[in-house]
């Protein structure tokens, strides 16, 4: 019996693949995640977690108990933003949203979500 994954981002990336994002996210100011919907894994980059003081760079649960960074007036939105990107055929969209940082203030974050399907068999 076979299914469908999907995700914003493997979150196993091959050796390549990690050697970059690391190397990407150690020199950028922007803040860059990987978000595997299926699993509900999101990893931040440094910058974000320390910015918006999150508990470690992986998180797991995100979507379903709350974008906690994200200013709770906009987490519905964006809730029905991801929900409405990831039924799409769009392979990008533009997000802007207030985020809570580590020092208690909010900041207005506009950010481009990219969308790589992965779509692998599961075998019983």
């Amino acid at each position: 019996m076979g299914g469908a994954r999907m995700s914003l981002f493997d979150i196993n990336p091959d050796r390549e693949e990690a050697f970059l994002y690391k190397a990407v996210s150690s020199i950028c100011s922007d803040y860059l995640y990987i978000w595997d919907l299926e699993e509900d894994i999101l990893l931040a980059s440094p910058n974000m977690v320390s910015d918006l003081g999150l508990d470690g760079n992986r998180m797991t649960n995100c979507f379903h108990s709350g974008i906690k960074w994200i200013h709770p007036h906009d987490r519905e939105r964006v809730r029905e933003l991801y929900r409405t990107f990831i039924r799409s055929d769009e392979d990008s969209q533009n997000l802007e949203y207030q985020a809570l940082t580590a020092d208690g203030n909010y900041i207005w974050l506009s950010g481009r979500e990219k969308k790589n399907v992965t779509i692998r068999e599961k075998h019983c």
